[in-house]
C-alpha cells in the first residue's frame, strides 16, 4: 500500500509570484475576472478568499472505480472551483498522509469548519455536476479523520458517483488485553454481485468475537488475538462459512492497536477483490 504525501502549493506560488519572474509560477496564471486568478490548469481561484490552517488532521483513501479501472480524483479545499485551494491528485489505490485542514473565510462556514470537494482528475469545468463528493467537517485539536472513498450506484448520469465514509480516529475504543480491534470497510465491494456481504475473519478464525461499537463510525470491531495473520473479508453467505473471501493480507496485528480491513476492487468482479490493512488511531 502506497502513501501519497499531498502538498499544498499556494504558499510556494505566492513566493514565486513575488520574485517578479516574467513567466507565471506553477499554480498561478494571468489575472482573470476581477478578484480571481486563472491557474495554468485552467481552473479559477478567488484572490479574495483567504485560507487558514485549522487544528487536527485528515487523510483520504481513494478506492473509486468505474467498474473497469480505478479513477484518480483531484482534491480541493473550498466551496467551489472558483473559490478554492487545490490540494493535489489522489490516485486510485492511494492512502494519503495526514494533511492539515484548511478553512476558507466563506460566510457559510463556521470558524472551525473546513469544506473539501473532489472532482475527476483534470476536471476544471467548475460545474455543480462535476463534483464527485463534498463535505464539511469541524476540526479541533484532537480531530483525526480518515475519509474512505468508493464508487456509488450511478444515479445521476455521471460516469462515476462517489460515496464516502469518515472514520473518527480520536473516538476509537481501547482493545482488551491481548487483542487488537479490527474493523471492516467494504463499500468498494458494493457493486460486485454476490461479493458485497462480507465480514472480518482470519485463517483459522472464521467467526471472531465482537467488541462494542464505539463512536468512530466504524461499527463493532472484531477481536483478533495478537500476532494473527491471514486476515480477510470473508463472504457471509457461503456453506460452510468462511469458504471464500477477498485476497487476504499478509501482515499480522498487534495487541492494543486498532485497524481497518479495507476492501478494494478495481473492477466489479469477485476475483478482483483484495483486502488492505490500515492501522488507525496512531496519529493521536
Amino acid at each position: 500500500m502506497r502513501h501519497l504525501p499531498i502538498a499544498i502549493m499556494t504558499s510556494l506560488a505566492l513566493v514565486l509570484a513575488a520574485c517578479g519572474d516574467d513567466s507565471s509560477p506553477e499554480g498561478i496564471g494571468p489575472a482573470g475576472d476581477a478578484g480571481t486568478d486563472t491557474r495554468r490548469d485552467g481552473s479559477v481561484g478567488s484572490s479574495q478568499i483567504e485560507f487558514t490552517d485549522l487544528p487536527g488532521k485528515i487523510r483520504f483513501i481513494n478506492f473509486v472505480s468505474d467498474g473497469t479501472r480505478g479513477v484518480n480524483v483531484d482534491l480541493y479545499w473550498g466551496i467551489s472551483l472558483a473559490r478554492s485551494e487545490r490540494v493535489g491528485t489522489v490516485e486510485y489505490g492511494e492512502v494519503t498522509e495526514y494533511i492539515t485542514p484548511r478553512h476558507s473565510d466563506e460566510l457559510v462556514l463556521k470558524a472551525d469548519e473546513a469544506r473539501y470537494f473532489l472532482v475527476t482528475e483534470g476536471d476544471v469545468s467548475g460545474t455543480a455536476a462535476s463534483f464527485l463528493y463534498q463535505d464539511d467537517q469541524t476540526f479541533i485539536t484532537d480531530t483525526v479523520l480518515t475519509v474512505a472513498l468508493s464508487a456509488a450506484k450511478n444515479a445521476s448520469g455521471n460516469t462515476v458517483n462517489v460515496s464516502a465514509q469518515t472514520f473518527y480516529e480520536a473516538e476509537l475504543s481501547i482493545p482488551p488485553a491481548g487483542m487488537a480491534h479490527v474493523f471492516g470497510w467494504s463499500l468498494a465491494f458494493g457493486r460486485i454481485d454476490k461479493g458485497n456481504f462480507v465480514f472480518v475473519g482470519a485463517a483459522g478464525l472464521c467467526s471472531p468475537d465482537r467488541g462494542q461499537a464505539g463512536g468512530a463510525n466504524l461499527g463493532a470491531p472484531a477481536l483478533i488475538p495478537d500476532g494473527t495473520t491471514g486476515l480477510s473479508l470473508f463472504d457471509a453467505n457461503t456453506v460452510p462459512p468462511c469458504k471464500t473471501s477477498a485476497a487476504p493480507v499478509t501482515q499480522s496485528v498487534e495487541a492494543g492497536r486498532s485497524y481497518v480491513l479495507l476492501g478494494e476492487a478495481e473492477t466489479y468482479e469477485l476475483d478482483a477483490r483484495r483486502t488492505v490493512l490500515l492501522e488507525v488511531g496512531t496519529a493521536n
